[in-house]
């Protein structure tokens, strides 16, 4: 598991809907726990590849839509990195 968030709490801004846009002024999670892990340059847990579909449109044009964030909030927050590259092992805790 990448990352565990026991509790997410947003607000949605419903009005720049109508511009095409989703707006969310503010992100709380409560509580997540990260864990990275790096074990090669070429393989982590954090990189993810959502564009490689194969059956793409070349002439699709871009959404129009598009997504605004403001501020994200955490409460007590657990950030642990095991990196076999660099022989890193670090937990950050956010309070």
């Amino acid at each position: 598991t990448m990352i565990h968030l026991p509790r997410v709490e947003a607000t949605l801004a419903p009005l720049a809907l109508l511009t095409k846009t989703v707006y969310l002024p503010w992100i709380k999670l409560q509580q997540p726990d990260a864990r990275l892990i790096r074990l090669s340059e070429k393989n982590n847990n954090w990189t993810f590849d959502l564009a490689s579909s194969g059956d793409k449109d070349q002439n699709a044009q871009p959404s129009s839509w598009s997504f605004r964030l403001d501020n994200i909030l955490f409460d007590r927050g657990r950030i642990a990195i095991d990196d076999k590259v660099s022989k890193a092992d670090v937990e950050i805790l956010v309070d």
